[in-house]
């Protein structure tokens, strides 16, 4: 007989399930024009993200980016640039991931970070930034990177994220800084 608990991990693995079949039906749907239905799969592939019960809800957070990113019409490099950043974050935040996912979402933002920098908001593309420089100082752990490239994103996000206006992102900066260069003599 299942417990409480269980039949509670249960159903909220189903209604997971339920929404990623949802997003997958709307992308099927002909009527909508395909931005809107890569918008939507964008969406919910954010809302898999938010706060993941399972590793599989970020791997099908990475599909429904994937199948975002076929349906966007050309013209659209803004959109496919936001859908390839959002990629990246699930990569980034796969725990059974290791290296290969590290590097799938820094391809992922470096793909972005153009578009972002010519279409989107100034802060898109300093969090972009700051992100590669997450990858990368994650990377220097496993030989496959270098701890100055890490410090060189995020002295460039540093440009938009200012004390006065994003204190919070300010702060994590100076702080992943202080970790980087910390880590220099160890590293090199």
């Amino acid at each position: 007989m299942p417990t409480a608990a269980s039949t509670t991990g249960l159903s909220s693995f189903s209604m997971a399930d339920a929404e990623v079949q949802a997003a997958l039906n709307v992308a099927e749907d002909p009527a909508a024009p395909p931005e809107e239905r890569a918008e939507m799969l964008m969406e919910i592939a954010r809302g898999l993200q938010i706060k993941p019960r399972s590793a599989r809800q970020l791997h099908d957070a990475v599909d429904l980016y994937r199948r975002a990113l076929t349906l966007v019409p050309p013209g659209f490099a803004l959109l496919t640039a936001r859908i390839r950043a959002r990629e990246g974050t699930a990569h980034q935040g796969l725990p059974d991931g290791g290296v290969e996912a590290l590097l799938a979402a820094q391809d992922c933002y470096e793909q972005a970070r153009a578009d972002l920098a010519a279409h989107g908001l100034p802060e898109e593309t300093a969090e972009v930034d700051m992100n590669l420089g997450l990858v990368a100082q994650a990377l220097v752990g496993a030989h496959r990177g270098r701890i100055q490239d890490a410090i060189a994103h995020y002295h460039r996000a540093l440009r938009v994220f200012t004390k006065e206006i994003w204190p919070r992102e300010f702060a994590i900066l100076h702080n992943n800084l202080a970790i980087a260069y910390l880590s220099i003599q160890a590293t090199d």
